[in-house]
């Protein structure tokens, strides 16, 4: 069985995840194909944007990823989601000052959750998406707002920026199809049956 994990962040803290469950994960970062010291199981990183992509087209049967992908991009209705307490961060909004004004320009790389928030307060906003580097856009101008994840807030601080508003919680989710083979199933309740 390969297990599929979205590059970066969520690799590492999955890394110690599957660690605490005594499975270790071979230390080679140029291989693709990672082994386990369980028969069989495999972990195989994308971008988490593609990931979406080889679920919907059937490529791949499951993956773990954030809840900020997972309700970003429209998985369809063949899977489940399975919520694992591997890390947790947030989506905010963030400035240099309190601003309040018509004609709001924010950039985001998280469209989707920022329109809904942004619409659920009644607030008229114009979003452009944009990946990596954000507070960069708000110091020099380009935007009024952003949102993006946070963590420990030290890249606001560092940068003399605000963050105003914590709206979106993310968590790591297992996301696998409802109809994932029995044994691929015994192998998932083993792993994740005890997370939250």
């Amino acid at each position: 069985m390969i297990i599929y994990v979205s590059k970066g962040r969520i690799f590492d803290i999955c890394k110690n995840f599957l660690k605490k469950k005594k499975i270790f994960i071979e230390n080679k970062s140029r291989k693709l194909i990672l082994r386990t010291n369980v028969k069989n199981l495999y972990i195989v990183q994308f971008k988490s944007n593609d990931l979406v992509k080889y679920l919907n087209e059937g490529l791949i049967d499951n993956c773990i990823m954030g809840s900020d992908v997972y309700y970003e991009y429209n998985l369809n209705n063949e899977f489940k989601k399975k919520k694992i307490n591997i890390f947790k961060c947030r989506i905010s909004i963030i400035s240099k000052n309190n601003r309040n004004k018509k004609n709001i320009k924010v950039f985001s790389k998280y469209i989707n959750i920022s329109k809904k928030y942004f619409k659920k307060k009644n607030i008229k906003a114009k979003f452009s998406k944009f990946n990596g580097n954000l507070e960069l856009n708000v110091i020099a101008g380009f935007c009024d707002y952003i949102t993006d994840i946070v963590e420990t807030g030290k890249t606001i601080k560092v940068n003399k920026l605000k963050e105003l508003k914590s709206f979106f919680k993310v968590r790591g989710f297992f996301v696998f199809n409802k109809k994932i083979k029995k044994k691929k199933k015994k192998i998932i309740k083993n792993i994740f049956d005890d997370t939250k």
